[in-house]
C-alpha cells in the first residue's frame, strides 16, 4: 500500500514538472518572434515609451535630436561663469583645472536625462558627465531659465597640455531611444604660459617676495565710438547704424588695440542668422585686417585703428525689422596669447517686404532700444596710483520708440588692482525714457603698486522694452591711471663765501623714488652773482635709481646781474637750484632748493681812488726820497770838489 501510494506521488511531481515548460512556450510565442525556417527573424514591433515620443498630427513619433531642439545659451551668466559665451566666456583655468559650465537649452521637449562628453586636443582622453536632467534654474536679478541641462566640468590639466587656443567638441546623447548630437563651442579654450619656477632670478632686479608681482595687463580690442570712418554717417556714440545700398549692407567696424598685435595683423568673421526668417544671402565671411593710420571725417587728427569692413547681400525676400549681426575677431598679442572679442552690431532694415493686410494699419518701429555709453567724466581726469578716483558714465537709449525699464548695470574692472567702492557691483535703473539719458556715478580706489597705462572699464546691461523681455546690450570706457612722480634732490655743501672771478663747481645727486621712469631730468641754478656755465643734464632716469649732475658757476658782482643793477656789489646772495623732469605723457614738473653763501672782492685789485690817509702817507714818503736824493747830490759835488783841490797841491794836470 505504502508503495502505490509513494509511486502516485512522484506521478504527480513528474506531471508537474512537465506542465511548466509547456505554459512557458505558450506565453513566449506571444511576446516573442518566432525564427523562419530560413533562419531570418521577423521585425520586432516599435517600443513604446512615453520618454521617447511626442504627439504629432499622424500619431507619435519618436523625438529627434537637432540643432534647433538641443541649443547653447550664448547671452545668460550661470553660476560659475564669469561672464556668458556672447561676451567672451570660455572658462575659467585655476589651481590646475579647468572650471567649465556648459548651459544647453531644451528647445525640443528632450525628456533627458542627457550625457554630455567633450573632447578637445589637449586632453588625453574624453570628458563625459552622465544623467543630467533638464531642471529650472533662478539666475537672480530677475532671470529665470526653463528647461536647461546644466554640464559642469572639472578637469585636471594634463602635464603635456601646451599653451595655445584650443576649440571645444561636445556630443549630446540621449539613452532611449539613442540618439546623439554634436555642438562646438562658439570659443575656444585659452591655455597660458605656465610660470617656470625653476627660472633664474636677476640679482641686479632684487625683488620681495612678500610683494605680489604687477599682473599683466591684458590686450584688448574695443570699438572707437568717438569718430566717423568712411561709409558711416554717424560715430558709434551717437548710435551708428550700416548703410543698406541696394539691397547690400556696408559694415564698418573701427577697433583701437590697447596693445601690439601680432604682425599687426587682426582676422575677422561674420556670423549670421541663419533661420528662413533672416534677411542675409549667407556666405562665409572671413578677412584679414591690417594696422592702419585713417583721418577720421569729424577730426583732423590720424587714428591708428583697424578698419574691419563687410559687405552683406540682403535676400529678396527679406523683411523689415532689427536683426543681430556679430562680428567675431581673433589674433595673438606680442606675447603670443589668443585676444579673441565678438561685438554685436543691430542692424536696421527698412525696404523688405510688408505683409498687405485687409484693413489699414498704423506702421510702428520695429527696432528694439539698445543701451549704450554715451559719455564717460572722470574726476580727477587722469587717476593717481593709490587714489581714489570718480566715474560718470550717460547710459542713452538708442531709439525714439520705446522706453527701457527694469535695467540692471553690471560693472566690471577686469582688474584685481582697481576695486569699486560701491556695495554691489550691479546697480538698478528704473527707467530710461524713449531716446533719453541717464547718469550712473561710480567710485573706484586704485593699489598704490600698479602700472601706469590705460585700463578698460566693462559694463553690461540687462533690461526690458515697453513691448519685449529679456534684452540686453554691452559698453566699456577706459580709465588712464598714472604713477606719482617722486625725484628727491640732494643738495651738497656750498662754501659759505666766493670772490668774484672764481670758478666753483657744484655738484648734484637725484634719486627717483617713484615706480615709473622720469625723462629729461636736468638741474639749473640762479642768483645773483652767479653766472652757470651749463646746465646739469641727466636724461632719462628709471624707477629706483639715482645719478649725479655738475654745474660750473662763475661769480661775478652782483650789481652786475640782470635785475640788481641798483643793488650792492659784494656781499650775501642767495642761490637758487631747479630739479626739472617729466612724466611719460610728457607733463613737466619742477621743485627747487636754496643756497647762501657771500660774495667778496676779487683777491688782487686795483684801487679806484685813495683815501686822506694814504694820500698823507704819500707825501711823507716822498718827502724823505727828495731829502736822500738832495743829500747825494751835496755829497757828490764835495767830492769832487775835494779831489780838484788834492790834484792842484801835487802839481798835477787834468783835462
Amino acid at each position: 500500500m505504502k508503495n502505490r501510494i509513494l509511486s502516485l506521488f512522484l506521478a504527480c511531481i513528474l506531471l508537474l514538472g512537465l506542465g511548466l515548460p509547456v505554459s512557458a512556450s505558450v506565453t513566449g510565442e506571444a511576446e516573442e518572434p518566432q525564427e523562419t525556417q530560413s533562419g531570418s527573424e521577423q521585425p520586432k514591433p516599435p517600443e513604446t515609451s512615453l520618454l521617447s515620443e511626442q504627439p504629432s498630427g499622424n500619431g507619435t513619433q519618436p523625438f529627434t535630436l537637432t540643432a534647433d531642439s538641443l541649443v547653447l545659451d550664448l547671452e545668460r551668466q550661470y553660476p560659475g561663469m564669469d561672464k556668458s559665451y556672447q561676451a567672451g566666456y570660455s572658462g575659467v583655468i585655476s589651481d590646475g583645472k579647468l572650471h567649465l559650465v556648459i548651459p544647453i537649452l531644451n528647445q525640443g521637449s528632450i525628456p533627458g536625462p542627457i550625457h554630455v562628453t567633450m573632447t578637445a586636443s589637449f586632453l588625453a582622453g574624453e570628458e563625459k558627465i552622465e544623467n543630467i536632467a533638464s531642471q529650472s534654474m533662478d539666475l537672480g536679478n530677475g532671470q529665470t531659465v526653463e528647461n536647461v541641462f546644466l554640464a559642469e566640468f572639472q578637469i585636471p590639466l594634463p602635464e603635456s597640455a601646451v599653451s595655445g587656443s584650443y576649440p571645444v567638441t561636445l556630443k549630446v546623447e540621449t539613452r532611449e531611444p539613442v540618439q546623439s548630437l554634436e555642438l562646438a563651442l562658439p570659443n575656444p579654450i585659452v591655455i597660458p604660459e605656465p610660470e617656470d619656477p625653476t627660472e633664474p632670478s636677476d640679482p641686479s632686479n632684487p625683488t620681495d617676495p612678500s610683494e605680489p608681482s604687477a599682473p599683466q595687463i591684458p590686450t584688448v580690442l574695443e570699438i572707437d565710438s568717438a569718430h566717423i570712418y568712411s561709409g558711416m554717417d554717424m560715430a558709434y556714440e551717437d548710435g551708428y547704424l550700416p548703410r543698406v545700398t541696394d539691397g547690400v549692407m556696408k559694415i564698418v567696424l573701427p577697433l583701437r588695440c590697447s596693445g601690439e598685435l601680432w604682425d599687426n595683423k587682426l582676422d575677422a568673421s561674420v556670423t549670421l542668422d541663419t533661420s528662413s526668417s533672416s534677411p542675409f544671402v549667407v556666405e562665409n565671411f572671413r578677412k584679414t585686417f591690417s594696422l592702419e593710420s585713417v583721418t577720421p571725417k569729424n577730426s583732423s587728427e590720424p587714428q591708428d585703428i583697424y578698419l574691419v569692413e563687410f559687405d552683406i547681400g540682403l535676400s529678396d525676400s527679406r523683411k523689415n525689422g532689427t536683426y543681430p549681426v556679430t562680428v567675431n575677431t581673433s589674433g595673438f598679442d606680442a606675447s603670443g596669447n589668443a585676444v579673441n572679442t565678438s561685438f554685436t552690431l543691430y542692424i536696421t532694415i527698412t525696404d523688405g517686404k510688408v505683409e498687405k493686410v485687409a484693413q489699414p494699419v498704423v506702421e510702428t518701429a520695429t527696432a528694439e532700444p539698445v543701451v549704450y555709453i554715451s559719455k564717460t567724466v572722470m574726476e580727477p581726469e587722469t587717476a593717481q596710483a593709490g587714489e581714489a578716483f570718480t566715474m560718470t558714465v550717460t547710459l542713452k537709449n538708442s531709439i525714439t520708440t520705446k522706453s527701457v525699464k527694469n535695467m540692471l548695470v553690471t560693472v566690471d574692472t577686469g582688474n584685481v588692482q582697481i576695486d569699486l567702492e560701491e556695495d554691489s557691483s550691479i546697480f538698478p535703473v528704473e527707467q530710461i525714457d524713449r531716446g533719453g539719458e541717464v547718469e550712473l556715478t561710480l567710485h573706484f580706489s586704485t593699489e598704490p603698486a600698479i602700472p601706469s597705462g590705460k585700463y578698460p572699464i566693462n559694463f553690461s546691461f540687462q533690461y526690458d522694452s515697453s513691448k519685449t523681455l529679456n534684452l540686453s546690450s554691452t559698453g566699456s570706457t577706459v580709465v588712464e591711471i598714472q604713477q606719482p612722480a617722486n625725484m628727491e634732490l640732494v643738495m651738497p655743501r656750498f662754501s659759505s663765501s666766493v670772490s668774484v672771478g672764481e670758478t666753483v663747481p657744484i655738484s648734484f645727486q637725484v634719486m627717483n623714488m617713484g615706480r615709473s621712469a622720469m625723462y629729461n631730468v636736468r638741474c639749473t641754478v640762479s642768483g645773483y652773482g652767479l653766472v652757470p656755465s651749463n646746465t646739469g643734464y641727466i636724461g632719462t632716469m628709471d624707477a629706483g635709481t639715482s645719478a649725479n649732475t655738475e654745474v660750473e658757476l662763475y661769480i661775478i658782482a652782483l650789481n652786475a646781474s640782470e635785475g640788481n643793477e641798483n643793488g650792492p656789489q659784494y656781499g650775501d646772495t642767495t642761490g637758487t637750484v631747479k630739479l626739472i623732469y617729466e612724466d611719460e605723457t610728457g607733463q613737466e614738473y619742477s621743485q627747487e632748493a636754496t643756497f647762501d653763501t657771500t660774495v667778496n672782492r676779487p683777491v688782487v685789485q686795483l684801487p679806484e681812488s685813495n683815501t686822506a690817509e694814504e694820500q698823507e702817507e704819500e707825501r711823507v714818503g716822498s718827502w724823505w726820497v727828495s731829502v736822500i736824493i738832495l743829500g747825494g747830490v751835496i755829497l757828490g759835488a764835495v767830492g769832487v770838489i775835494l779831489f780838484l783841490q788834492f790834484k792842484k797841491r801835487r802839481g798835477g794836470h787834468y783835462l
